[in-house]
């Protein structure tokens, strides 16, 4: 579907409460676009604020990623803010049926139709709180009496791929069934369920920010990037992963500048940075992590970033080197770039992390037992 007209259909994305923030988000939306294609849909890319994706958010999805950033997966795609206007220009009010796709299953068998999957209908279909925002963004839709949730029939299906594959299938068939203008779906998957070979490895984010990133890299080069998230890592562990960190740290700087491991041969050694990308408020204890689930700073946290930056400091093990983060370098050039720390959600402050530290000369990243692994 190419172009818009009253008979198109839509997978419009309800993703309000997805527990996946914006890296392993975005790879769920590559699955739906998957979808989208296999059936001839139009995907609406959804608002995103914070790193949390639906229609309830209020930045649009092209604030952080290029507008066909999902082209080259043929699939056909659509802002909601696009979408808004459809619904609104529309002779006859477009109709939609709210699905939820769930990771959990209390059913002990498949539907009666299905293999891998189980199927239940409810007619309250969605509480109110819930709609609201939807039915305020687009109050023209008329949705569908009751709403259809689906359920993975096996706990562990991610670990077959046959099951995969089926549960794959299932949903198309009854995503492909369906009458209405919009499919209007909350996803909660946790897993793929199209092989990895399927979706983008690269996401291409909007050119300002990929730009921003590449001129604070240049700015700071020759650096050294760390991505260090505590969350759900050991508390006890901190202040020892700390000094590790410094460790690790000093022998980089210790390596011989003829080295080809080396920095920069050519590099004097105070013009060396240090890039640190984490979860952790380092602009003050006192404000929020940054990630929306990450609620419980410990007295362990504050220390071993006390014990990292004592590092840096005159006397430190690391003096010569200078530690920097996004908070310091955005500051630093907010006349340059026309872009103000405090106007910045932490969807984008982690976007710009991962494009900086993309750039840096060595990059770390935290070990098991002392940063949260995917």
């Amino acid at each position: 579907m190419k172009g818009l007209n009253i008979s198109e259909v839509f997978l419009f994305l309800h993703l309000r409460r997805v527990g996946e923030q914006e890296s392993k988000a975005i790879r769920h939306i590559q699955q739906l676009g998957i979808i989208a294609r296999e059936l001839n849909l139009t995907l609406v890319l959804p608002p995103m604020w914070k790193a949390r994706f639906g229609t309830c958010y209020r930045n649009p999805f092209t604030y952080y990623y290029e507008r066909d950033v999902f082209k080259t997966l043929g699939v056909v795609s659509m802002t909601f803010e696009a979408f808004q206007q459809w619904t609104s220009r529309r002779f006859s009010k477009p109709t939609s049926r709210i699905f939820n796709v769930l990771r959990s299953n209390t059913e002990t068998k498949s539907s009666p139709e299905f293999e891998h999957v189980t199927i239940s209908e409810s007619m309250h279909h969605i509480s109110k709180g819930k709609r609201d925002c939807l039915e305020h963004k687009a109050p023209r839709i008329t949705f569908a009496s009751a709403t259809t949730t689906i359920r993975p029939a096996m706990p562990e299906w991610f670990l077959d791929p046959s099951q995969t594959a089926g549960l794959a299938n299932d949903i198309m068939t009854v995503f492909g069934r369906e009458t209405s203008n919009i499919i209007s779906v909350k996803w909660e998957l946790r897993h793929p369920i199209f092989p990895e070979l399927a979706v983008l490895r690269n996401i291409e984010y909007a050119r300002r920010w990929t730009e921003l990133a590449r001129s604070i890299s240049t700015d700071i080069s020759p650096f050294i990037a760390i991505h260090w998230r505590m969350e759900t890592a050991p508390v006890h562990h901190m202040l020892a992963c700390a000094e590790g960190l410094v460790s690790t740290i000093n022998s980089i700087y210790q390596l011989p500048r003829g080295n080809s491991l080396a920095i920069d041969a050519n590099a004097s050694s105070d013009t060396i940075a240090v890039y640190l990308a984490t979860d952790y408020p380092l602009e003050t204890p006192t404000a929020a992590a940054h990630s929306g689930t990450f609620r419980d700073l410990h007295e362990n946290h504050h220390a071993a970033i006390r014990s990292l930056m004592d590092a840096f400091s005159s006397d430190g093990t690391l003096a010569p080197l200078r530690l920097t983060n996004l908070a310091q370098e955005i500051k630093a050039s907010e006349e340059r770039h026309g872009i103000r720390w405090e106007d910045m959600d932490s969807g984008l402050k982690g976007i710009l992390d991962k494009l900086i530290a993309m750039h840096s000369n060595w990059f770390i990243a935290g070990t098991r037992t002392c940063s949260r692994r995917r």
